[in-house]
Formats: C-alpha cells, sequence, structure tokens
C-alpha cells in the first residue's frame, strides 16, 4: 500500500524539474493572454498570443530533447545548439529584423549577442570549461538587448527573447552535462 502512494517524481529525478518547467511554461502563455482580457492598450493581438504560445512551446519542446540526449553527446549537442542560436539570430536579423523591419538599425545591437556567442565558442575550443559560462553570458547579453529596447522605445521584444535565452542556456546545460560527463570518465578510467 505505501509503494502505490509513493511520489512518482521518485522514480525519475528529473521529473520535478520537468514539471516545474512545463508550470513555468504555462504561467508564460498565461500572462499576455491575461493582459488581452484585462488592459484595453496592450500592444499585443491575439495573433501574438498565439505566436508566444507557439515560441514557449518550441521552448518546451527544445528542454524535453535536451533532457534526453545521452550525457555522451551531450557536449557536441551544446555546441551545436549554441551555433543553431547564431545561425538564427543572423537569419531572423536578416530575414525580417527582430526589433522592426530588417534594415531597422537597432537590429545591429544583436551583433554583440553573436559577439558573445562566437567568443565563448572560440575560447571553449581551447578551454572547453569556459563555455557554459561563456554561454550563460550571452543569455545574459540577450537578456540585456530586450531591456535595451524596452527602456530605449525600440518595442517588445519579449517572446523572442525567451526563445533565444533559454536556447543559450540549454546550450550551456549540456555542455556542462557533457564535460561533467567526461571527467567522470576520466576520473574512472
Amino acid at each position: 500500500m505505501a509503494e502505490s502512494m509513493a511520489d512518482p517524481t521518485e522514480a525519475n529525478p528529473g521529473a520535478r524539474q520537468r514539471a516545474l518547467a512545463w508550470t513555468a511554461a504555462a504561467v508564460l502563455v498565461a500572462i499576455p493572454l491575461l493582459l488581452l482580457q484585462l488592459v484595453e492598450p496592450f500592444a499585443w493581438q491575439p495573433a501574438h498570443a498565439v505566436f508566444g504560445t507557439a515560441i514557449v512551446v518550441a521552448v518546451g519542446a527544445l528542454y524535453e530533447a535536451a533532457v534526453r540526449i545521452p550525457p555522451r553527446r551531450a557536449f557536441v549537442a551544446g555546441v551545436a545548439l549554441a551555433a543553431l542560436g547564431i545561425a538564427l539570430t543572423v537569419w531572423f536579423n536578416g530575414a525580417v529584423g527582430i526589433i522592426g523591419s530588417d534594415d531597422d538599425p537597432a537590429n545591429r545591437v544583436f551583433l554583440v549577442v553573436i559577439g558573445v556567442a562566437l567568443t565563448g565558442l572560440a575560447i571553449g575550443a581551447f578551454r572547453p570549461g569556459v563555455l557554459p559560462a561563456a554561454l550563460v553570458a550571452t543569455a545574459v547579453a540577450q537578456a540585456g538587448v530586450f531591456v535595451w529596447a524596452l527602456v530605449g522605445g525600440h518595442g517588445f521584444i519579449g517572446p523572442i527573447t525567451v526563445f533565444f535565452c533559454a536556447l543559450w542556456l540549454a546550450a550551456a546545460a549540456l555542455v556542462r552535462r557533457g564535460l561533467r560527463q567526461r571527467a567522470h570518465r576520466r576520473g574512472a578510467g
């Protein structure tokens, strides 16, 4: 009888963190939907809420995929995810522009984010232990661009910021996990 009352997350230690992550995602989706109902002059339209929901679900799917990657492949997956983040930033910025249109000079600020990521990858090629911190710094730079855009009157880029910050942080977590696995193998061997 006591076994049937056991916490289902005990069998899967990551289940609690995953449940928390999906709960946070649901809250992120609910906030703009509530604002649409409560605040008339809020700049979002229902289509924006759908887009924001799609981004949050994509981030959740990214998280789910990341936790399923075997530790021995995590480092490579993290570096690949960071490269994807750089490519998507360049592509989104060049194709339509993240802030305003593609020719809006404010979009040049994303060069800072790309610069932080590329510098981290370059240093990480020679000192892999630095790479997770560099990817976290890239997420911080991405969040800084959000604050800069909001305070500077360049617009609200919240959903895309959440997407990219999650991408950079997932890459950092995967790289860290891969480095731990590598250190564990060296210690055991």
